[in-house]
């Protein structure tokens, strides 16, 4: 009789066991993404509220979008499992794989461009005289974020290969924050020049936030890879395909990018972010401090 009671009880533990390692669409009742700050927080609820409300069709669950404060608030909130799914940058992208387990699903393509990939810049004021990237010497400078890919790890990737090193050979250094921020620094004088995106240059060019008679580009990177949609590492395969279905549905980039520089999204892999493994060595950052 005990055999017989043994035999059941590990029936009964194992069939347990089979119904929790399964992973099923059915597992989460609610689907949290964080995108970082581009403009007014309520501003960009605002304008992303047709995709959470598309999203919610698609994946039939709650949407809530959520707004944080910088790259490495994303990424923690992605680590502690607070959020699904993060909007991030390429680099920043590489830490939260590397701290966070993140998986990268799919990148934007730019209708400007018909392509993923995008470029940093350098951008300073006509009345400055700085023509050239060893102008720069003496002046004064902002980054936008130690984890922006066009706002930090490729221009100092490109000072590195030139034998400057911002921290020594500028008169002061500064984080702005945001794309936003940077452009702004620049324009304002509270800084000489300033490390940003072209696309978030030409888009603060068109609304009309700067002057493009007054600020200029005298320094343009190589094509660097998309920012990526990245989901938590610990989302079940059916999940993460779901959610990478839906932004590759074409009806995704007409709900959500009407306005702006996006026309759609492509697939994108992991592999795809070793250049800016690479750069980061090279520089020998560290991953985990910078997150």
């Amino acid at each position: 009789m005990k055999r017989v009671i043994l035999v059941l009880v590990l029936c009964m533990v194992t069939v347990s066991l089979l119904g929790c390692q399964k992973s099923g669409v059915g597992e989460l009742t609610k689907i949290r993404i964080a995108s970082f700050p581009t403009e007014d927080v309520k501003e960009q609820l605002a304008h992303m509220e047709p995709l959470r409300l598309y999203l919610e069709e698609k994946l039939g669950v709650p949407v809530e979008i959520i707004v944080t404060s910088d790259y490495s608030g994303t990424i923690e909130a992605l680590r502690a499992g607070h959020i699904e799914v993060a909007w991030l940058g390429p680099f920043s992208y590489v830490l939260a794989a590397e701290v966070a387990d993140a998986e990268a699903l799919v990148g934007g393509i730019r209708k400007s461009t018909g392509e993923t990939t995008y470029n940093s810049i350098i951008v300073t004021r006509v009345d400055t005289g700085i023509e050239t990237i060893e102008d720069l010497r003496g002046c004064t400078f902002a980054f936008l974020d130690p984890a922006s890919t066009s706002g930090y790890l490729v221009p100092m990737n490109m000072f590195n290969e030139m034998g400057i090193d911002p921290m020594e050979d500028f008169a002061s250094v500064i984080f702005a924050g945001s794309h936003t921020a940077v452009q702004l620094a620049v324009a304002s004088g509270q800084v000489d020049a300033g490390a940003d995106s072209i696309p978030s240059y030409d888009l603060m060019v068109e609304n009309g936030a700067i002057d493009a008679e007054t600020q200029k580009i005298i320094w343009v990177s190589d094509d660097i890879p998309p920012s990526p949609i990245a989901v938590r590492g610990d989302l079940s395969q059916e999940w993460k395909d779901k959610i990478k279905a839906a932004f590759l549905d074409p009806d995704a980039a007409k709900i959500m990018h009407a306005e702006g520089d996006m026309m759609g999204y492509a697939e994108v892999k992991d592999s795809d972010y070793d250049g800016l493994r690479a750069i980061a060595e090279s520089l020998g950052l560290d991953l985990d401090e910078i997150k």
